[in-house]
């Protein structure tokens, strides 16, 4: 039998006075109201959620009775009294802040005694003031989520995204429309358009969402108030009302192409489908993938075309290898692997299948020079199949066979021949009097040919390493040596720029001429695969083609601005390759003799000292060794545009908050404030002189103030409009240099960190400090607000994280995130993950320290995940706006981007939590 309406709708209004008297501490009434519930299993279930959600510390889903509820005579008493029996029903398709206790009933002391208790945890939540969320349920963050993920496209009125009907035929409409009014909604722009026009407080609440047959559908439910007149789409006009609204929608479509095939049923709490979409939480950290990587490729040191002629390999002084399509070198490189510092060389295998690479993997130092490695990836997948010790060698060469490589010793004046597959030495060549600078093997005969500082040419014997001949006619050091395909003829190129052919297996070694010359010397020469051409190129920023069987100049190829560093034929020798420090990778047609395409190659900065992302979440913005902003594509990682003009490295760049202004700050004694848009500064401001400091600028939330770190006390550490670049503050109170600031979320505070391991909190309208956070460190670095604005946090020196109450200055915790200084972390835009990143004080010894970058659940402490990928020091770390992406700027001179990958739910990366 069904309940009264009227019994349905007491109940309502006393728990109602039950919530107006826990609000204001009223407990003569709440006792009265747990004696009258005595017996009312309906009651008291509705009186223990209301419990639970306190202490679940989160904002109720239940809508308050209207006040005057006994005044509104015109209210469909059936329809209101469902509407609040739903408000309060736990269902599966609903997931709500609240949970059940094992039995319905308690005694009125039980009850009584629990809600003190809870009373005295609020307390507690409110003196610690502890973020919002850390009582939450995985499901409320989960489901938060998705609810704003859906809630963002529906509010856009993208039709695109959504598409939307009702999920039956009736309008609730305070009992005014009758069922059947509204029926079957297909055209979504006009029911957004209308109801928005009609009801400008909607609002959307997401009851299940599941995916079937690639679309998802997620029954929700508008709600709002009918404040102007709403059009039906019969074309009936429904004149405004000023009562509530009540719609049941179904909403279907696919969400920014975020492959729902590849979706499976999504769980009622929105689990699954929050990891899908990427949202970085405490839930799905542990599967963040590092998912791209950009930067620049680095000053090119080295390329190479595959045997095949479908890769062509580019090393450089970064560490970096990259693996570009040949065949559309537009396309976004493949990363192969990276080391410490430089790539040196690059050498196929005869068969095309490897790629050999040498470079560093740790720094010099007085007592060992170097240490390299020689790595050979499979030019396939992309994967890393073996690793030799590189020792000295600078210079790297595939044997005819592939089964042993040639390397030079950059420090002594040999080469030696090794195993590829055991690293043996088969044989060691000796004979030059100075560095070899130039290595070259026969493809038909074993024989070696190296060239040196010396100015001689020695040719070798592959085999045994003994010296068959020396070739005298250079009058500088050899830079490049080249066989021809046939092996009858050695090309070489000198430092003064003479390129000689030779004929060099004549009895005397001696025949050889000079083909021509390159203004300021020549750096590599090269046969095409015929044996046709030799094409040379130099510092006269100038390639050259001549004819072999006639020793005449062919062609130039004209267009580089700098020197021209490297040369490669394709395999059918009908394009040739070149690259010079003008950072531009040309293609030339061989036969026909023009340019067939030049492809700009992102040298980057260098080490990359700080990044930010825009608030749109398309671009990021870069700084670091060179003295550019750089801006990024945050999607593919295609740089932009450059903003140049600053005399020195830039350490910190920060978007204003409306994303149309950026500044940079370098150690040029200034901080330059620009136009995104049209790329010109707009103001610049003193920094100070002195030693350079890596810390970041600040905006205030509306953009209208700036602070900046300064590099010493010559300068006043100051807060500066934007809007006409004057100084309004000044930032004292640090027993030394300040070093960052931020605004709190609502602008009115701003903290600073110091050199005396303190930060201060102070009044931003005033500027009067209000408190000081103290630590045990010499120096705080990083300082950030939770995007609650209830907690601050900082970074030291010692590599702690620190969290306190805004309000009562009480330590909330304290992480030993990393073993040196954090000079980065970030909240994610929830609240509820921190990003930290490793680096170190100690410039000289970059190689030991800290690259990790750590995920942590801001709640608990608990480290979720630790990632290795960078190979030096992190200098930055920030989140997307949507949260769910990452991205980190390291000394190692690339931006990685790391995220969740589609259908990925297991950790199969080891994860250090120590």
């Amino acid at each position: 039998m069904t309940e009264p309406t009227q019994n349905r709708l007491d109940r309502h209004k006393i728990l109602f006075q039950y919530m107006t008297a826990l609000e204001h501490n009223d407990f003569g009434t709440v006792a009265d109201i747990l004696e009258k519930a005595a017996g009312d299993v309906a009651l008291e279930s509705m009186i223990l959620d209301v419990n639970a959600a306190l202490v679940d510390e989160t904002q109720s889903n239940h809508a308050p009775l209207p006040a005057d509820i006994n005044e509104q005579s015109d209210i469909d008493t059936n329809t209101l009294a469902s509407t609040l029996d739903e408000q309060f029903m736990v269902t599966p398709q609903h997931v709500t802040h609240r949970f059940r206790f094992p039995s319905p009933t308690l005694t009125i002391a039980a009850m009584l005694a629990l809600i003190f208790s809870v009373m005295l945890v609020l307390n507690t939540v409110v003196s610690r003031n502890i973020i919002t969320g850390v009582f939450r349920t995985k499901a409320d963050r989960q489901f938060e989520a998705f609810e704003r993920f859906i809630a963002e496209a529906w509010n856009s009125g993208d039709t695109t995204v959504l598409n939307a009907v009702l999920t039956d035929d009736s309008l609730y409409h305070d009992g005014i429309l009758n069922a059947g009014d509204v029926t079957g909604v297909e055209d979504v722009g006009l029911l957004i358009t209308n109801l928005r026009a009609a009801m400008p407080d909607l609002s959307l609440q997401i009851e299940e969402a599941t995916i079937e047959d690639d679309v998802l559908t997620a029954q929700v439910l508008l709600t709002g108030t009918q404040s102007a007149p709403l059009a039906l789409l019969d074309g009936r006009v429904l004149p405004a009302t000023g009562k509530s609204v009540r719609l049941p929608l179904t909403l279907t479509g696919q969400f920014d192409n975020r492959k729902l095939a590849e979706m499976t049923t999504v769980a009622t709490d929105g689990a699954d489908l929050i990891r899908t979409l990427g949202f970085i939480t405490p839930e799905t950290a542990g599967d963040i993938r590092e998912l791209s990587i950009f930067g620049g490729y680095g000053a090119i040191t080295d390329m190479a075309w595959s045997p095949d002629g479908n890769s062509l390999v580019l090393s450089s002084f970064n560490g970096t290898v990259w693996q570009f399509d040949a065949n559309n070198l537009e396309d976004s490189p493949r990363l192969l692997g990276s080391y410490l510092q430089t790539a040196m060389s690059l050498s196929f295998s005869p068969d095309g299948l490897v790629v050999a690479s040498v470079g560093f993997i740790a720094a010099p130092n007085s007592l060992q020079r170097t240490v390299r490695s020689i790595r050979l990836w499979d030019i396939e997948t992309g994967e890393l199949v073996h690793e030799l010790d590189g020792r000295n060698i600078s210079q790297l060469v595939y044997s005819s066979d592939g089964r042993a490589m040639v390397g030079n010793n950059d420090f002594g004046t040999t080469a030696r021949v090794f195993d590829v597959t055991t690293g043996e030495e088969l044989a060691l060549l000796v004979g030059h009097d100075d560095f070899i600078k130039t290595i070259a093997t026969s493809s038909v005969q074993d024989v070696i040919a190296t060239g040196s500082m010396d100015t001689t040419i020695r040719v070798w014997s592959a085999t045994n390493g003994v010296e068959v001949t020396t070739l005298h006619e250079h009058d500088s050091p050899v830079e490049s040596v080249a066989f021809s395909p046939n092996s009858t003829l050695i090309a070489s190129g000198d430092a003064d720029g003479v390129v000689r052919l030779w004929d060099w297996n004549r009895i005397t070694g001696q025949r050889s001429f000079q083909l021509g010359t390159h203004e300021g010397g020549v750096t590599e020469v090269l046969f095409s695969p015929d044996g046709r051409y030799l094409a040379s190129a130099g510092k006269d920023d100038i390639v050259r083609l001549w004819r072999v069987d006639t020793g005449l100049l062919e062609t130039e190829f004209v267009g580089h601005s700098d020197d021209v560093i490297h040369i490669a034929f394709n395999p059918d020798g009908t394009r040739l390759a070149s690259i010079g420090k003008d950072e531009v990778l040309r293609l030339w047609d061989v036969q026909s003799q023009t340019q067939y395409s030049a492809i700009p190659i992102v040298v980057g900065h260098g080490a990359v000292h700080s990044i930010d992302i825009s608030p749109d979440g398309l671009l990021l913005a870069s700084v670091g060794a060179d003295m550019d902003v750089r801006l990024w594509d945050s999607t593919n990682g295609q740089l932009r545009t450059i903003l140049a003009g600053n005399s020195g490295a830039l350490w910190g760049v920060r978007f204003s908050p409306d994303g149309r202004f950026l500044v940079a700050v370098g150690i040029d004694s200034s901080a330059r404030l620009w136009d995104v848009v049209t790329g010109e500064v707009v103001t610049i401001f003193p920094t100070g002189t002195g030693p350079r400091l890596p810390f970041e600028p600040s905006f205030s939330p509306d953009g209208r103030l700036v602070a900046l770190p300064v590099r010493s006390g010559d300068v006043p550490r100051r807060v500066w409009e934007v809007a006409t670049g004057d100084a309004v503050m000044d930032l004292t109170g640090h027993d030394g240099v300040w070093h960052e600031a931020a605004f709190s979320p609502d602008g009115t505070l701003i903290a600073t960190s110091g050199s005396d391991g303190t930060i201060r909190l102070r009044d931003t309208a005033t500027g009067v400090e209000q408190q000081q956070f103290d630590t045990d460190a010499a120096s705080t670095l990083a300082v950030i607000f939770h995007p609650s604005g209830e907690i601050l946090a900082a970074s030291d020196s010692v590599g702690v994280i620190h969290l306190w109450n805004v309000t009562t200055g009480e330590t909330i915790m304290q992480l030993q995130a990393h073993g040196d200084w954090v000079q980065t972390f970030a909240f994610s835009p929830d609240g509820t993950v921190l990003v930290t990143g490793g680096g170190t004080q100690n410039t000289h010894n970059l190689i030991s320290a800290d690259s990790t970058i750590k995920f942590w659940d801001v709640a608990t402490g608990a480290l979720l995940r630790t990632i290795d990928g960078h190979l030096l020091p992190i200098n930055k770390v920030v989140f997307s706006p949507d949260g769910t992406r990452v991205y980190s700027a390291s000394t190692d001179g690339t931006i990685r981007v790391w995220g969740l990958t589609a259908n990925d739910t297991s950790n199969t990366e080891e994860t250090n939590e120590d």
